[in-house]
């Protein structure tokens, strides 16, 4: 998928070849393995969804990106986006996600898909207050009310999970 991006189909691939690379779609490309991906270092957009990635680590350093797409991927720790402050676009949905921390620091956050995971707790969710679009369907989620702080949120999906009160939302006025 590299080569074809930088036109490269043989020989070895440079730092100096990757460096200016801003998009990446690769999903589906049948990936596991997602090391050398950190020298990519100017990427705001990367897409590599329908893969099976066995760790998020080489993404730590990526931190221009913006918009990241890893849905269908088979992850269930997300301690390696943490550092991922630019991102204003995060897919996540058809994973085993359980724990949602490290997506605490992700503020500039707009959309975020959690769709089809392992939640329960969405606390850590609270102080991204600039998301506007939040898919959390399919989960295991019965408490909701730190979404209340989520006062930008104009879509939120929650079917498919343990809800008992939606009196959490009344606040949100833009839904």
């Amino acid at each position: 998928a590299i080569r074809d991006t930088i036109k490269k189909p043989t020989g070895d691939i440079l730092k100096s070849d990757v460096s200016s690379i801003k998009t990446l779609q690769v999903g589906g490309k049948g990936i596991t393995n997602i090391s050398g991906i950190e020298n990519l270092t100017s990427l705001t957009y990367l897409e590599l969804s329908n893969n099976q990635i066995i760790s998020l680590e080489p993404l730590k350093g990526l931190t221009n990106l913006t918009y990241l797409e890893l849905t269908n991927t088979n992850i269930t720790d997300l301690e390696s986006l943490r550092g991922l402050t630019k991102l204003t676009s995060l897919f996540l949905a058809d994973n085993q996600i359980n724990n949602l921390d490290p997506l605490k620091a992700l503020v500039n956050l707009n959309s975020l898909s959690l769709v089809n995971n392992k939640i329960i707790n969405i606390d850590p969710l609270m102080g991204l207050t600039n998301l506007n679009t939040l898919w959390l369907s399919n989960n295991q989620i019965n408490d909701i009310t730190s979404l209340n702080a989520l006062t930008k949120l104009n879509k939120l999906f929650l079917d498919n999970n343990q809800i008992t009160s939606i009196e959490p939302l009344k606040g949100l006025t833009n839904l």
